[in-house]
């Protein structure tokens, strides 16, 4: 599952890739001051995700990142998602000549699940940590 045995150092296991990954960026944020609760939802499989939107008018398309949504354990992404995507199609393709570009790389990333900002807000949470304990 990725987790070290007690007594055992991490650099003694050995785990997949992706595992690996997570528990650097757990441990990091363990030894910066997280809680323990949000690292053991994490763990757990929670994850912190945005999702893109697009909106156009002739020749002006904006393109941007949705506020970060948490997702708890075995939540799926696809309600979540959904405002952002149903926006993009109405009114996201009208701009010349980014609005079809940034519509279909909206659905797509929407689509694939959005994107995972969970390393990132552990590490902005370990560091506003470590920056009110000095």
């Amino acid at each position: 599952d990725g987790s070290v045995p007690r007594g055992l150092p991490a650099r003694h296991v050995t785990v997949q890739k992706s595992d690996k990954e997570d528990y650097r960026a757990t441990s990091r944020a363990a030894a910066a001051g997280v809680p323990s609760h949000v690292i053991k939802e994490i763990e757990a499989g929670g994850r912190v995700l945005q999702f893109h939107y697009a909106y156009s008018l002739i020749y002006i398309t904006v393109w941007g990142y949705s506020k970060p949504h948490y997702l708890a354990p075995g939540q799926g992404s696809f309600l979540r998602s959904l405002p952002y995507t149903l926006m993009t199609l109405c009114i996201g393709w009208w701009g010349i000549p980014w609005g079809p570009i940034y519509t279909l790389k909206t659905l797509f990333v929407n689509m694939s699940g959005g994107l995972d900002i969970t390393d990132e807000v552990l590490h902005d949470i370990a560091f506003e940590a470590s920056r009110g304990r000095g």
